[in-house]
């Protein structure tokens, strides 16, 4: 199943919700603020503005936002192969500092995933984190970095941006990552910033890990908070 999130302004949001409104259902997730059930796709609209279409048509919805698949997409699309993804949370400058993790997922872990009910974090309450947390921790090749508040603040003092220090840190877990030994077919990097600004910025890193494909997608198997933080004090 294809999950596709993106960004959009509000009046692209409002003009979807006014064009698919006969498809429009109500929802008990109360970050949700319009959910639709369309033929071949649901999309949620988020009240962050985050858009997320699932399904096989979800390319075809999100098109609607101007979303287009490049060649390479296409020739990878869906998950029947090793596949790392990162993701970050925390602001960085004061509460929490702000965490990275890459992790790999292989196909034959997909089952297993499944039968733990691993899905995405906003739909999983803090009791079933804990409960997945030491099984992922331990089954899961994984990469996390943490900077603290104070080691965040002398970074941003020292020339990086709030934008920069996330591609050094996404870069940096996924270089690790892989000098575990796995091997992926595609990487997939958050969409926080746009393909040109991270390419850019990641020419300023020492090691320097290409970013394949780095557009936002759905929540990662793995929630961020379930794996072992490398410290960076």
């Amino acid at each position: 199943m294809e999950t596709i999130t993106l960004s959009p302004q509000n009046e692209d949001i409002q003009a979807f919700v006014r064009q698919h409104q006969d498809h429009l259902l109500p929802s008990k997730n109360p970050y949700i603020r319009y959910f639709f059930k369309a033929p071949g796709a649901t999309i949620s609209i988020y009240t962050s503005g985050k858009v997320v279409l699932q399904g096989s048509q979800a390319t075809r919805y999100a098109a609607f936002f101007g979303y287009q698949q490049d060649p390479i997409d296409q020739a990878l699309a869906g998950q029947d192969f090793p596949l790392i993804g990162t993701d970050e949370v925390g602001n960085g400058s004061y509460f929490g500092g702000l965490a990275v993790v890459a992790s790999l997922v292989s196909p034959e872990q997909h089952a297993r995933l499944k039968s733990l009910g691993v899905g995405d974090s906003k739909t999983l309450d803090d009791r079933k984190i804990r409960a997945l947390a030491p099984i992922l921790k331990k089954e899961i090749p994984h990469q996390a970095l943490l900077l603290t508040p104070k080691k965040y603040n002398q970074v941003i003092a020292s020339g990086y941006n709030a934008v920069s220090v996330k591609v050094a840190l996404h870069n940096q877990a996924i270089f690790l990552l892989l000098q575990q030994g796995p091997k992926a077919q595609k990487i997939v990097v958050d969409a926080f910033t746009t393909k040109k600004n991270y390419d850019r910025y990641v020419q300023a890193e020492a090691n320097q890990v290409p970013s394949r494909h780095p557009r936002r997608e759905g929540r990662r198997k793995i929630p961020g908070g379930s794996c072992e933080f490398h410290y960076c004090p």
